[in-house]
């Protein structure tokens, strides 16, 4: 009999005692549990196929297609396995959630990870968290790259030192899937990054001007998403791209927004290639009083969350789900200490999330309902 692992972005039926709004990330654990198909059944609205392919072309595997048997279990309970985990940062929802959901899908087969670093989006810092999470001479390592170039020598260190190697959402410069990484867990970055763009598209009636914030960094899931985003703007020829270009930082979004609006005063829209820039992004536009501009992003914290709610600028986002993403990665290494074969690319579908549906997408986001404040903040749903 097969035991696998709920889709977690389900929203359960039952009552949950919210949480204040901003109030700090409280995290649920999460167990294993015998689940029908009716079971999974998902009662929030825009959930997103799934389209995209991995760094290599991969094929994507969903996660509800994975499971493992009770002899599995079994084998890595014997196994003693520990893990380790080096995050680009953990200033935000999306890195807490990802953290937990590998942390407690591991705990459940006896798994405990002895480390977690925050590389707070330096590449040199989360460098030097590497060589010594090395030291510790962990079973895995779970790691976001902050800079695919820079972080290529010491991810591969990790395999060369006999360490197996999870990879979060995007793969360093040069690394080969199954011989120096067991797999890559993500959300479809290109479909997110499509319905972002087409939420614009809508909210202009599919014509007007429309800046794009690059994400510097140029990593593959935000590479993903523009690509996404250019790709459905150029299905449409009243749109035009007046601008697409690095954005380095959070604090330079704003700056970026703002100087784009004074000096072109009939830009539509802004897209963003991650929420922390489409909140800085909505506040400078907010502080310009130009209530006609339109901002769209990606991912779902309980900041641009708010700002959705309230009817602002930010109409609207692709959220995807940190925790779910957490479960994909856990399950790669699991396979792996189960001595079967993981698949090289896990996805989890993204999820459309406008006023409309706030409510419901962060309870699928955070798996816990919003506190009263916010339902009411949001108004009528879907």
């Amino acid at each position: 009999m097969k035991r696998v692992l709920r889709r977690r972005y389900l929203i359960t039926v039952l009552p949950i005692i919210a949480l204040m709004l901003l109030q700090l990330v409280t995290l649920y654990g999460s167990s294993a549990q015998e689940v029908t198909p009716e079971a999974e059944a998902v009662i929030c609205s825009g959930e997103l196929p799934i389209v995209g392919t991995g760094p290599n072309g991969e094929t994507a595997t969903p996660l509800a297609d994975l499971a493992l048997t009770e002899e599995d279990e079994a084998t890595i309970r014997a196994g003693d396995f520990n893990a380790a985990i080096a995050m680009h940062y953990l200033g935000d929802d999306w890195p807490q959630l990802q953290v937990q959901g590998i942390t407690d899908t591991l705990a459940e087969y006896g798994i405990e990870v002895i480390a977690v670093t925050d590389g707070e989006q330096q590449a040199e810092k989360q460098i030097a968290d590497i060589e010594s999470l090395i030291e510790l001479q962990p079973d895995v390592i779970f790691t976001i790259p902050v800079d695919n170039d820079a972080l290529a020598n010491v991810t591969q260190q990790i395999s060369d030192s006999g360490i197996q190697l999870v990879l979060i959402d995007s793969m360093p410069t040069g690394l080969e899937p199954g011989v120096d990484y067991l797999g890559l867990g993500a959300s479809d970055n290109y479909a997110i990054g499509a319905s972002a763009a087409e939420i614009i598209v809508e909210e202009l009636g599919g014509q007007g001007k429309v800046a794009v914030l690059r994400w510097g960094y140029h990593v593959f899931q935000t590479e993903q998403r523009r690509l996404g985003a250019l790709e459905t703007f150029a299905q449409y020829p009243d749109i035009e791209i007046v601008f697409d270009e690095d954005v380095n930082s959070v604090e330079e979004s704003a700056t970026t927004c703002e100087n784009l609006l004074t000096r072109n005063p009939d830009i539509n829209a802004f897209w963003t290639a991650w929420d922390g820039m489409g909140t800085a992004c909505t506040q400078a536009v907010s502080g310009m009083s130009r209530d006609d501009v339109v901002v769209t992003s990606v991912d779902l914290s309980r900041n641009s969350g708010f700002w959705i709610a309230r009817g602002s600028q930010f109409r609207g986002t692709a959220a995807q789900h940190p925790y779910d993403q957490g479960v994909a990665e856990a399950m790669i290494a699991l396979y792996a200490f189960a001595g079967k074969e993981p698949p090289r690319y896990v996805v989890v579908p993204g999820r459309t999330v406008t006023r409309s549906n706030v409510v419901c997408a962060m309870d699928a986001v955070f798996h816990e309902s919003p506190d009263q404040e916010f339902i009411d903040l949001a108004g009528p749903q879907e």
